[in-house]
């Protein structure tokens, strides 16, 4: 990883803008790519997102839609991560024009791209390990372990394929792991098991990382499970294509959205017979949670590149442009604080974490709002350091 004094970043694709002939918005083009300030604001909303939800003062003490759903079906928390996989597929596509049309060939782009992903991979095996964990009982998967591997296959499969490939890839995935969820038996549960412990997904993560994994029998960053995640970033490539269609904003926010309402119908009828699932992250989830990502984007898209209203994003965007920084310092500050343990009366061996929400938040309202308040002043917090870092235009690039 470098930390580097400049003005674009990987996920950003940074050109002069050019008007609409019709006045409603910017236009983008294949050979020019256009940055985006409603892809930063909504990279930012994801972060934000999972920063409020990873952080609550009290993990038994919070409101529904921020907790993931029991197994099957969904919740708002069940949302934000495919949101970010999605983003990052948008990123990558515009990513690539943008470096092709700079002249860059893929040996280059290709070793940039595996280098970011072996750096992201191993910062998440550090957060997994951290900060006193031994290297025996360390976690394997992770958040930033998937998108790892999401940015690599994906970004390997947008670099040959155009969109009928891009497609055709999607379908493949999507339905391959269909079908393997459903005809491969597991020992012990059978075929087509989508129990926690008898589904083939939780069975490869025990045999591959038993004793690595969140949970004892399955973990939701899995290895197979990742790869209808890898086709939520490749939808995000077919939405970048969108974007860079010779068409007005306003044209393109409606083709996001038909587009995303499409997603979502097909998504919801595909749970009927393979349950929407965000641990499992079945084929069904994939498409829905991707149809409400593409929804979000035309949302945000038309706001800020058609209306040009941009001021409510502004926090947004800073946290968006240093991402993965925010989201990997909050956690290992997290825990951090419940890992070191206070003595003396007061402490009596609570974790520094429970202390501050016991004598801080805990004396300022109920339990489940002192807990929300925990996690905001906590989003508050890293929103104030990457507000300095935009001020001194310092992003990390990966």
């Amino acid at each position: 990883m470098r930390a580097a004094v400049e003005s674009e970043k990987l996920s950003l694709q940074a050109s002069s803008r050019t008007a609409s002939p019709s006045g409603t918005g910017p236009e983008t083009s294949a050979s020019s790519p256009a940055r985006l300030e409603s892809l930063d604001a909504l990279r930012g909303i994801a972060i934000a997102g999972m920063i409020i939800m990873n952080n609550p003062g009290d993990g038994s003490a919070v409101y529904g839609p921020l907790r993931h759903a029991d197994w099957n079906g969904w919740t708002a928390a069940d949302l934000v991560f495919p949101l970010f996989i999605f983003i990052m597929g948008v990123a990558e596509d515009l990513s690539l024009v943008r470096r092709r049309t700079a002249g860059m060939t893929e040996g280059p782009i290709l070793s940039q791209v595996v280098k970011r992903s072996l750096l992201l991979f191993g910062f998440g095996l550090l957060g997994g390990g951290w900060p006193f964990l031994p290297m025996e009982s360390i976690r394997l998967p992770g958040v930033l372990q998937r998108i790892a591997l999401c940015y690599l296959i994906s970004f390997l499969i947008l670099m040959k394929a155009r969109l009928p490939g891009r497609i055709i890839a999607i379908l493949a995935i999507l339905l391959g792991y269909w079908g393997l969820m459903e005809a491969v038996p597991v020992p012990g549960y059978g075929a087509g098991n989508l129990t926690p412990e008898g589904n083939l997904a939780s069975f490869v993560d025990r045999k591959l990382m038993g004793g690595h994994l969140l949970m004892r029998t399955y973990d939701p960053e899995g290895l197979l499970s990742t790869l209808p995640a890898v086709a939520t970033a490749l939808l995000g490539g077919v939405a970048a294509q969108l974007l860079r269609l010779n068409a007005t904003a306003r044209r393109k926010s409606r083709l996001l959205m038909v587009g995303g309402a499409g997603l979502m119908a097909g998504g919801w009828l595909w749970g009927w017979i393979f349950p929407i699932n965000k641990t499992l992250w079945t084929s069904s989830y994939a498409l829905f949670t991707a149809g409400i990502a593409a929804l979000a984007l035309a949302i945000c898209y038309h706001l800020i590149e058609t209306r040009r209203w941009s001021r409510w994003a502004v926090a947004f965007r800073i946290l968006g442009m240093n991402s993965i920084l925010a989201f990997f310092l909050s956690g290992a500050l997290e825990q951090l604080l419940k890992s070191i343990r206070l003595d003396g009366p007061d402490g009596a061996g609570n974790s520094i974490k429970s202390w501050i929400f016991k004598h801080v938040f805990l004396p300022a309202a109920d339990p489940i709002n002192a807990s929300l308040l925990y996690a905001v002043c906590s989003l508050l917090i890293w929103l104030g350091v990457m507000t300095i870092l935009y001020r001194r235009k310092y992003f990390l690039t990966f």
